[in-house]
């Protein structure tokens, strides 16, 4: 933003404080929206309706969107032997000429797993097998992330990518118990000490927040109001973090 936009800005909002009739105007406006949003939600609510989510539109979440979109800013600095958890939501994200070997951890033996194990203690996997971890909207159901990091880091080669997304304001989804959200700075409390060149994102905004608790699906939100993020009220968290080289 530029400084004669910020000088502009500052100009207005000093003419609306000081004139009352202008700012009492622009009150009652707002308190109009507001009220008027307040109560359609309400009564939806109150009825047992989602207005936005009974119609599913495409059946793609905001969260998921984002972590798409982060994943494919990343995946074409990604190669060797991946690891997923659960599924492999993502696998479609790299070419097969990326992937010698591609994994599936889950605690239980379902689906395409290839690996039944506990992300916190997980000695069924060697040291320093992986290139490449793709760990989505996993550690919110870990009960000790640190555990679970320290894990991630060990069988990560060394400068291999951790790809990482957590939720940070988000609705509760017990799969089977979801104990945590995150910030920028829990993150970096989790990451820093094991891993070199992490890199923060945050996606998503206040609208985005109020969306996804109401399950809107992303093809509901205009793509500006996705594609804008308010780092301090983001919906989802994602990290770029690379093993450092001297830890083994």
């Amino acid at each position: 933003m530029s400084n004669q936009h910020t000088a502009r800005q500052y100009a207005l909002k000093r003419i609306v404080r000081e004139t009352p009739l202008i700012r009492m105007s622009l009150l009652r406006v707002e308190k109009l929206v507001k009220t008027t949003l307040a109560q359609l939600l309400w009564q939806a609510w109150r009825l047992q309706l989602n207005p936005f989510g009974f119609l599913r539109g495409i059946d793609q979440t905001s969260g998921r969107f984002y972590i798409r979109h982060f994943l494919a800013q990343y995946a074409p600095h990604c190669q060797g032997h991946f690891l997923e958890f659960g599924d492999p939501y993502f696998r479609d994200l790299f070419s097969p000429a990326q992937i010698t070997a591609y994994d599936i951890l889950d605690v239980i033996d379902r689906g395409e797993a290839t690996i039944v194990a506990d992300i916190q203690h997980c000695p069924e996997v060697a040291s320093n097998t992986y290139d490449v971890i793709v760990c989505t909207q996993v550690l919110e159901h870990i009960a000790n992330p640190f555990k679970a990091i320290a894990e991630l880091q060990r069988i990560l080669k060394p400068g291999g990518t951790l790809l990482l997304t957590v939720p940070a304001a988000y609705p509760y989804h017990a799969i089977p118990q979801d104990y945590w959200r995150y910030t920028r700075d829990s993150l970096h409390l989790l990451l820093d000490p094991g891993f070199e060149q992490v890199t923060v994102h945050s996606y998503g905004n206040q609208l985005v927040v109020v969306a996804a608790y109401w399950y809107w699906m992303a093809d509901h939100l205009p793509r500006q109001a996705l594609m804008t993020s308010n780092p301090d009220c983001p919906t989802i968290l994602c990290a770029y973090a690379i093993k450092s080289a001297s830890k083994t």
